[in-house]
Formats: C-alpha cells, sequence, structure tokens
C-alpha cells in the first residue's frame, strides 16, 4: 500500500517535548513502507524540545523501507535562547 501526506504540520507548546513530522510524529518499534510526505514542517517549544522531520519526527526501534520527504523543515526551541 502506498500513503502520503501533503500540507502544513505545525506543533507549538509551552512546555515538555514536541514532535511534528510530515507523515508521523512519533514512532517506536513500527515498520514503515512506501510513504512520502511533501509541504512545510514547523516544531517550536518555549520552554522544552521541539523534535521536527519531513517524514518523521523521532524514530526508534524502526524500519523504514522505500520513504521520503521534499518538506521544508523548522525547529525552534527557545530553551537555551539568551535574550537581551
Amino acid at each position: 500500500m502506498n500513503c502520503f501526506a501533503t500540507g502544513k504540520v505545525y506543533c507549538d507548546a509551552e512546555k515538555g517535548s514536541v514532535y511534528a513530522g510530515g507523515f508521523i510524529g512519533r514512532l517506536y518499534d513500527g515498520d514503515v513502507i512506501y510513504i512520502y510526505a511533501t509541504g512545510q514542517t514547523t516544531a517550536k517549544n518555549r520552554t522544552g524540545n521541539a523534535y521536527a522531520g519531513g517524514l518523521i519526527a523521532l524514530a526508534n526501534d524502526s524500519k523504514i523501507n522505500n520513504a521520503f520527504s521534499t518538506s521544508s523543515v523548522y525547529a525552534v526551541s527557545y530553551t537555551h535562547l539568551t535574550l537581551p
């Protein structure tokens, strides 16, 4: 089966962690085959971590085959940013 996602993904958080993926945010112990994503992915977090990926933001113990992304990816975490 072929699956795809198009469009914008935008995640904004005040605390904790944020995971923004063009197709999948977080993947644990999974198999992904024949997928693609296009568009724009943005992850922002004011006090925690921001994870962004054109296809998958975070994958652990997973298999990814025949997958691609042509997304623009942006991630911003203000945790270590010093403002005047």
